[in-house]
């Protein structure tokens, strides 16, 4: 489901309901969202309770500061698209998304990584170019990455 819709306020559970309604689409059926340029500043709630089967999400180039703790709940995500926003921390539940393959987080302001953020089994793709990151932790927990992405971030050292 693409909501990058001008005339849809997404951050209006009703108007969103209303729109899956309208297309005869039970929300608990949605596997991929986009709410790409929507000027969001933080993920709807709505996304995390009426969407629990989501496997690609994404929600690049908004004015989000911080992901929500309760991502956890999506443990069925496989993509997850958040480039171009203001994050500047991620959030220790990032490493309970055991599916996790591809994470494009690059094009934000994160500063210093949690190691616990870096313990995802089935991560094969990691983008954290173009971010504000002095040191890398550990990244032995992603013990199946295959790409690792941090340019223009300055000097990086390493834990």
């Amino acid at each position: 489901i693409n909501f990058s819709n001008p005339h849809l306020d997404v951050t209006n559970w009703q108007a969103v309901e209303a729109h899956l309604q309208g297309q005869n689409i039970a929300p608990e059926a949605v596997t991929n969202l986009t709410l790409e340029r929507c000027n969001l500043t933080q993920l709807p709630a709505w996304v995390i309770e009426k969407m629990p089967n989501l496997r690609a999400l994404d929600i690049k180039e908004n004015n989000i500061k911080e992901l929500p703790e309760t991502i956890e709940h999506f443990s069925q995500l496989v993509f997850l698209e958040a480039q171009h926003n203001h994050l500047t921390t991620l959030p220790a539940s990032l490493s309970k998304l055991n599916q996790l393959y591809l994470a494009n987080i690059s094009h934000n302001k994160l500063k210093n990584l949690s190691p616990s953020s870096f313990k995802l089994p089935k991560l094969e793709v990691l983008n954290l170019s173009h971010n504000q990151i002095a040191t890398l932790p550990n990244l032995s927990g992603l013990a199946n990455l295959q790409t690792l992405s941090l340019s223009g971030n300055g000097g990086i050292r390493l834990e």
